[in-house]
């Protein structure tokens, strides 16, 4: 019985860490993911400005 128990507590932990390994992993994807998506709108619509100004001013850093 008591044999039982602590295999019973270890599947349990097991279950749990991966439980909270999954949502840290989505976590840390989410974040990246967004983190991605206003990196790329970012550089679109800094790409698109000097599109425009670029036209009338030679481009300089």
């Amino acid at each position: 019985m008591r044999e039982l128990g602590k295999a019973f507590v270890a599947i349990l932990t097991i279950i749990v860490f991966f439980i909270i390994a999954s949502f840290m992993l989505s976590l840390v994807t989410g974040l990246l993911w967004t983190l991605f998506k206003f990196a790329l709108l970012f550089g679109i619509a800094w790409w698109l400005v000097h599109q425009i100004s670029g036209v009338r001013r030679p481009y300089r850093y």
